[in-house]
C-alpha cells in the first residue's frame, strides 16, 4: 500500500553514512476514490522565503505508485544547505501521463528550527479542463487519409496522413517509380487550423508547413504555400474510408526526454509530447546508459536524440502506447529537457 521512492532509499544510505538527513512523511488524497497504478508521485522541499519569487527547490523524491494512498516517502537533504532565516515547505503532486492529477493546495511548513519532524500532507484532485471544440473544419477525428498524388519525376507520391483530435499528426510519403529507387519520408508534428482558407496546417520538424484544404469530412486537398489549391484539383486529394489506422513510421529523427514509466523505458517526444515505449536493445550501450541515467536520477530529465522506427499496437491492445525501436542513438544530455512547444 505504501512505497518509498528511490530518493528515500538513497536517503537511508546517506543518513547511515552521516552525509545527509531525511524528512519522513505521508501524503493522502482528499477525495475518496480508487487510484490507478502507475501514477507519478513527487514530494519536494522548497524554500518559500522570498515573497513574490518562485520557490527554490532544496530536495525531493519521485516514484511510480503501485497502490492506494497514503503514500509514504522519505526525502534526503543536506543539513548544511539550510539557511537560518529561510522558510521551508513541502509540496506533493501526482501526475498521470505527464499531466497534473492531484496536488497540495496549502502551505505545509517543514524543517522549522532545523528539526525534521514527520509531516502529513493532503492532496486534492485537479479538475480536468472541459474539452474544447477544435476548429477542424468539420473533420471527424481521429482519421486516416490516403491517396497517391502526381509527381513531376516519378510515378506518384503515395501519402498516408493520420490526424488526432489533440492536434498531433503523422505523415508518411513514398515517391514511387523513381529511376534511383523509391524515396520515403516520414514525419510527426502538430497541426493547426487556418480559418481563412478552411485548411489544416501541418507543422513538422523538417520542412515548411504543409497545407490541406478540408473539402469534405472525408476529403483533403493539397494547397500551395500561399494557400491556393493545387490544380488540377481532383488529382491532389486524400480521402478517408472512415477507418482510423495509424501507419508505422520508418527512420525518424527524434528528440525527447527519456523517462521510466510503469511499463519500462519511455521517450516523451519533444514536438508532440507523445509517449513512446522504448524497445531496448542489448547491443546499444549508449541507449542503455541514458536509461540508467533516467533511473538513477528521476528528478533530473535526460534529453536524448536518435533515429528510430515507430510501430503502433493493434486497436485492442492496452495501453495504446506506440513502440519505438532505436535504429541509431545519437546523444544524451542529462539535466536538459524539451523546450516548451
Amino acid at each position: 500500500m505504501r512505497r518509498i521512492g528511490l530518493g528515500g532509499l538513497l536517503a537511508l544510505a546517506l543518513a547511515g553514512a552521516g552525509m545527509a538527513e531525511t524528512l519522513q512523511g505521508s501524503a493522502l488524497l482528499r477525495e475518496r476514490m480508487a487510484l490507478p497504478d502507475g501514477l507519478t508521485f513527487e514530494a519536494v522541499i522548497e524554500d518559500i522565503s522570498r515573497a513574490g519569487a518562485p520557490a527554490r527547490r532544496l530536495a525531493g523524491t519521485r516514484f511510480q505508485t503501485t497502490g492506494q494512498p497514503p503514500f509514504a516517502f522519505e526525502i534526503a537533504y543536506d543539513r548544511a544547505a539550510l539557511q537560518p532565516q529561510a522558510r521551508y515547505a513541502l509540496r506533493a503532486t501526482l501526475h498521470r501521463d505527464g499531466r497534473l492529477f492531484a496536488t497540495t493546495d496549502t502551505v505545509h511548513p517543514v524543517l522549522e528550527d532545523g528539526v525534521a519532524d514527520p509531516v502529513e500532507v493532503v492532496m486534492r484532485l485537479v479538475a480536468a479542463p472541459e474539452p474544447r471544440p477544435l476548429p477542424a473544419h468539420g473533420l471527424d477525428l481521429p482519421a486516416s487519409f490516403r491517396g497517391t498524388l502526381p509527381c513531376a519525376d516519378c510515378a506518384g507520391i503515395r501519402h498516408h496522413l493520420d490526424l488526432w483530435p489533440d492536434e498531433v499528426y503523422q505523415l508518411s510519403r513514398e515517391w514511387l517509380g523513381r529511376a534511383d529507387g523509391m524515396l520515403r519520408r516520414d514525419e510527426i508534428g502538430r497541426w493547426s487550423s487556418d480559418p481563412a482558407s478552411g485548411a489544416i496546417v501541418l507543422h513538422g520538424a523538417a520542412e515548411m508547413p504543409l497545407l490541406w484544404q478540408v473539402v469534405a469530412p472525408d476529403r483533403l486537398r493539397k494547397m500551395d504555400m500561399p494557400g491556393a489549391p493545387v490544380v488540377p484539383e481532383p488529382d491532389h486529394d486524400l480521402t478517408s474510408d472512415g477507418v482510423f489506422a495509424p501507419t508505422d513510421l520508418e527512420r525518424l529523427f527524434l528528440a525527447g526526454e527519456i523517462r521510466i514509466g510503469p511499463h519500462g523505458p519511455e521517450l516523451r517526444e519533444c514536438i508532440t509530447g507523445r509517449l513512446l515505449r522504448i524497445d531496448m536493445s542489448e547491443d546499444d550501450a549508449d541507449l542503455a546508459a541514458a536509461v540508467e541515467a533516467a533511473i538513477a536520477g528521476p528528478e533530473t530529465p535526460v534529453l536524448a536524440t536518435m533515429e528510430g522506427r515507430i510501430t503502433h499496437p493493434p486497436p485492442a491492445a492496452v495501453p495504446q502506447i506506440p513502440h519505438l525501436t532505436v535504429l541509431r542513438f545519437n546523444a544524451a544530455h542529462p539535466g536538459e529537457a524539451c523546450p516548451r512547444p
